[in-house]
């Protein structure tokens, strides 16, 4: 359930301030967890177009589209993440494999995956196993002799 104080301070506003990222993003994850996802996705949407380089809020705009089944429209949000982080934030990685997976992109799902066990290091040991396990899953789904 979204928080009424959040939807009565939108509603006043007539919708979150358009320019207000941070509200955006804030509604926007709000209205996921609602599993509202077509306004979740059109809040976060306006938070990428007020603050087009920020990580956050593009892996926030990928996160509620792959949670929505649009992972070809979340691929994009988590690729220019990756390149903004410069390939150091391993959960954008991961979710860049996922969703390479999901569209059946299983050679860049593979890689992606990767760089996420190189970018996690040995800081969660838990993360890393996980990582590797789906590295390997990826890794059958790709058809030999590619």
């Amino acid at each position: 359930m979204i928080p009424r104080d959040l939807l009565l301070s939108r509603d006043r506003q007539g919708g979150a301030r358009p320019r207000d990222a941070g509200a955006q993003t804030n509604l926007g994850l709000a209205l996921a967890l609602a599993r509202r996802f077509d306004e979740a996705i059109a809040c976060l949407q306006t938070a990428v177009t007020a603050s087009p380089d920020s990580i956050e809020y593009r892996f926030n705009l990928g996160r509620v589209l792959a949670a929505a089944g649009r992972f070809a429209e979340a691929i994009p949000q988590f690729e220019r993440a990756v390149q903004l982080s410069g390939g150091r934030e391993a959960q954008i990685l991961d979710m860049l494999a996922g969703a390479y997976a999901e569209t059946g992109r299983f050679p860049e799902a593979a890689r992606a995956a990767r760089q996420a066990l190189e970018a996690a290091g040995q800081s969660n040991p838990q993360f890393v196993d996980t990582l590797k396990s789906r590295i390997s899953f990826y890794e059958s789904r790709i058809p030999k002799g590619k």
